[in-house]
């Protein structure tokens, strides 16, 4: 009995890692692939200020992140109405705090760029100038 259960359990630890690998791998290949396509329909400095925003978006989310997801896959009542409420309003919230830190990141270096606080040579002030014309 105890061996069909260890056997039953270690086949669905199979299964479960494998699904989590070709979820990471599907990751991975969309987005190489809209790296490629990014670099092919856009002109390096457009490109640039792509790379800009994706840097300062994603160590805005890396900070952000306090365990939503975790407390829930780790949750003992992961279907209360309740708990999921109050995870999905907090993820919510933190998406909304995100977009005002980005608007505010945005509207600063615009202020920067217009009071040449910037210097002329950085690729703040290249990037930022360049979509203002």
């Amino acid at each position: 009995m105890r061996e069909r259960l260890s056997q039953w359990l270690g086949s669905r630890v199979l299964r479960a890692t494998s699904w989590s690998l070709i979820g990471q791998l599907g990751t991975y290949a969309v987005r190489l692939f809209s790296t490629v396509l990014l670099t092919r329909l856009l002109v390096p400095a457009d490109y640039g200020a792509v790379a800009i925003v994706m840097v300062v978006g994603t160590v805005l989310w890396l900070l952000s992140d306090v365990g939503i997801r975790a407390s829930v896959l780790r949750s003992p009542h992961p279907e209360d109405p309740c708990f999921q409420n109050t995870a999905w309003t907090l993820q919510l919230l933190r998406g909304l705090a995100i977009g005002t830190a980005t608007l505010a990141i945005a509207l600063g270096l615009a202020a920067a760029q217009a009071l040449a606080w910037l210097p002329s040579a950085s690729a703040w002030a290249r990037e930022i100038g360049r979509a203002h014309v």
